[in-house]
């Protein structure tokens, strides 16, 4: 087959420039996504819990009524959490789907329609920690992602000066350079929740071509040699 038919040779660092691409629209979107749960966190600041049930020394953590706070706060999630660009892209779930995934099942029976749930000081502490939560689990990823980014600028300078011929020194010496770089990389630096080297690379590139995309150029690199 021809460079006409396949199109032209995306050339071998390809891999690294597509990754880069797709880091900084993850970037982008957990961003955003951060700052909609920070509005949202103001939304529910705002809101004043129900007055407990007449009779009721002690209201449990949901008390079973119709709550207009409840309604506002479900309005509060849609118009923020659920108003990012790419929110029916990635996630497409209804409201109170969502809000279970991302705040936990203590909270979920709140955004739920059909459930008459009072907003009560103890649901309102529990809601303000989970927003939290979700919002600095998104500000750690997006440190693990700014690392990985300058990881990959780094990479792709120096495997550019190699295969273009202006670094010094043996070639394949300096591409194994970076595959070592790379590799102590994804190994040393902190990632949140439990997240592993290997596991943020299946989350960021498992749709593209190589999920291992400096290693992927490395190789192509040194086949060519």
């Amino acid at each position: 087959m021809t460079e006409t038919d396949c199109g032209p040779d995306p050339g071998p660092l390809a891999p690294i420039d597509a990754a880069r691409e797709r880091l900084d629209r993850e970037r982008r979107e957990l961003a955003a996504e951060a700052a909609a749960f920070g509005t949202f966190a103001e939304c529910v600041e705002e809101v004043s819990p129900d007055p407990p049930p007449a009779g009721t020394p002690r209201a449990p953590l949901i008390e079973r009524q119709r709550s207009d706070a409840a309604a506002r706060l479900r309005a509060a999630y849609g118009e923020t959490v659920m108003a990012v660009d790419h929110y029916d892209r990635v996630y497409d779930e209804p409201l109170a789907e969502n809000a279970a995934a991302e705040l936990g099942p203590d909270v979920a029976d709140l955004f739920r329609p059909d459930v008459d749930a009072s907003f009560t000081p103890g649901f309102k502490e529990a809601l303000l920690a989970a927003v939290e939560t979700a919002r600095r689990e998104r500000t750690a990823l997006l440190a693990a992602l700014e690392a990985e980014q300058e990881s990959l600028r780094t990479a792709r300078r120096e495997l550019d000066a190699t295969a273009s011929g202006r670094a010094s020194g043996d070639a394949v010496d300096r591409i194994d350079a970076v595959a070592a770089d790379r590799q102590h990389h994804l190994h040393s630096h902190s990632l949140p929740n439990r997240i592993d080297a290997h596991d943020l690379c299946e989350y960021l590139y498992a749709d593209l071509d190589a999920t291992y995309p400096v290693l992927s150029a490395v190789a192509t690199l040194r086949d060519h040699l």
